[in-house]
C-alpha cells in the first residue's frame, strides 16, 4: 500500500481548501486528497508490501501508474453523530516491485478498517477518560464492546512505540497528536513500518522489519 507521502499534508490541505485537518475528513475532503495524491503520485516517499515469508518489504520507486479504484466503506464522527459514506480508493500498479497498492493516506485511514483515524482515536480517549462507561461508548459510537476493547489494545502497541521517542514532544501522546498530528503519525509509521493502528498481532512479537528494493 502506498501510504507515505513526503509531501506537507497541512500545505495539501489548505491548497484544496480542508479545513478540518486534524479532524475526520468529509466524504467530499476524502475525495479530493485522494484525487490530489493520485495526481501528485510521484512524490511518494516510498510503497511497501508484505513479502510470502510475512516481512514488510519497501519500495522507493515512483515507477507507477494507476490501474483501477474500488469501493470501501468509510465511517467518521463528526458534529456528533456517525456518518457512512462510501469512498473510492484508487490503485495503481508499480513497475519497480510489480504489486498493485491502494493510495491509503496513513493521517486519515486504516487499511482493512472502515473506520477514519480519528474515529478510533475518538472512541481510545472516550475509553481512557473514564467520563463514559464502556456501554455509554458503545451507544455513543454505535460499534460493539469487543471493537472498543480490540482498538484499545491495538493502541496500546504504537503507545509503546510512542515511549520511544515521546522527550522530542514530551507530552501525552493524544496533546502530543492536536499539536503535531502530521509529524507523529509519521514518526510511529516510519518505527513500525506499519500505519498507525493498523491491525498486526506480530508487531511487538517481532520486531519489524522493512527489506528495501
Amino acid at each position: 500500500m502506498i501510504q507515505y507521502f513526503k509531501l506537507n499534508f497541512k500545505k495539501i490541505c489548505s491548497q484544496i481548501n480542508i479545513q478540518n485537518f486534524r479532524k475526520s475528513l468529509s466524504l467530499l475532503d476524502f475525495q479530493k486528497l485522494e484525487t490530489n495524491l493520485l495526481n501528485n503520485i510521484d512524490d511518494a516517499h516510498y510503497h511497501t508490501h508484505t513479502n510470502n515469508v510475512g516481512i514488510k518489504e519497501r519500495c522507493k520507486s515512483p515507477n507507477s501508474v494507476y490501474k483501477m479504484s474500488y469501493e470501501r466503506n468509510y465511517i467518521v464522527y463528526q458534529d456528533n453523530k456517525i456518518i457512512e459514506s462510501k469512498c473510492k480508493i484508487p490503485v495503481v500498479y508499480c513497475q519497480n516491485c510489480n504489486h498493485f497498492h491502494a493510495l491509503l493516506p496513513h493521517h486519515f485511514i486504516v487499511p482493512y478498517c472502515q473506520y477514519s483515524v480519528s474515529f478510533i482515536l475518538l472512541v481510545i480517549y472516550d475509553k481512557s477518560q473514564k467520563i463514559l462507561t464502556v456501554e455509554e461508548i458503545r451507544k455513543k459510537y454505535n460499534i460493539s464492546i469487543s471493537t472498543i476493547y480490540r482498538w484499545e489494545v491495538r493502541f496500546s502497541m504504537y503507545l509503546r512505540i510512542y515511549i520511544q521517542i515521546r522527550n522530542k514532544y514530551n507530552m501525552n501522546i493524544f496533546i502530543s497528536l492536536l499539536d503535531h498530528y502530521e509529524t507523529l503519525l509519521n514518526d510511529l509509521f516510519d518505527i513500525s513500518g506499519y500505519t498507525f493502528l493498523e491491525n498486526n498481532c506480530n508487531l511487538f512479537k517481532q520486531p519489524p522489519k522493512l527489506n528495501p528494493l
